[in-house]
């Protein structure tokens, strides 16, 4: 009779919403650690690519100040190649920010169902508690990732305008010319400072959401039949 009563606790445990609870909370979990890989990954490049560009700045006004003429064109081939690399950098970050708000659209979406389900099924008042604060969990991280894609278009608009002035610089060597070059790098630097920046926070953002997901997973659990 014990036996009996276990296996019709699992059978009533495993029911059609709890599994696809399950499933649901598996895949925010795998998404939010190919987020963190992503973030790990992008900071790199994106210190990398700061570290270029400081050089390259600093190689520049040693050129400038010798006239040295020939170091000058190596300089503007080098930034050409990073301002080329930038470029489709930032194209590929955007995709994948949008990417983030497809994904936070569609958590939030499930939220919604889950408050909405459990207000019709369930009494108990903690239950729907939970389920509110992740549905403003979801709310908050979804505000999170369109903040990401406006900061995204910034960076892209900034280094196309800088590229377009670059090209009408490139090859021109007097003082004039020289001063507005020195000037567009220094920006594309801060640029880079404000990436690095954007990195930092969007890492702490995805750390959180990591362990609001656990959180939920365990609140989950507690209601009952859930994973």
């Amino acid at each position: 009779m014990q036996k009996l009563g276990f296996i019709l606790v699992i059978v009533a445990l495993l029911t059609p919403a709890a599994l696809g609870q399950q499933r649901r909370n598996a895949t925010e979990r795998a998404g939010d650690h190919r987020q963190l890989r992503y973030d790990r990954s992008r900071a790199h490049d994106d210190l990398r690519d700061h570290g270029r560009l400081v050089a390259l700045l600093q190689r520049f006004d040693e050129a400038r100040a010798d006239g040295n003429r020939e170091m000058l064109r190596a300089i503007d081939n080098e930034l050409a190649r990073l301002l080329t690399g930038e470029l489709s950098e930032d194209r590929r970050e955007m995709r994948q920010a949008r990417r983030e708000v497809n994904q936070s659209r569609r958590e939030v979406r499930s939220s919604r169902r889950e408050v909405r389900d459990n207000r019709q099924e369930v009494s108990a008042a903690p239950v729907i508690r939970d389920d509110r604060r992740d549905l403003r969990d979801d709310r908050r991280d979804l505000r999170d990732d369109r903040r990401d894609v406006e900061q995204e278009a910034y960076l892209v608009n900034a280094r196309l305008d800088a590229a377009h002035t670059f090209r009408g610089l490139h090859g021109k060597y007097d003082e004039v010319s020289l001063e507005q070059r020195r000037a567009l790098m220094a920006d594309l630097v801060r640029l880079a400072e404000l990436e690095n920046r954007q990195n930092k926070m969007e890492a702490r953002e995805d750390r959180r959401e990591l362990r609001e997901d656990r959180r939920e997973t365990r609140e989950d659990r507690r209601q009952g039949g859930r994973p």
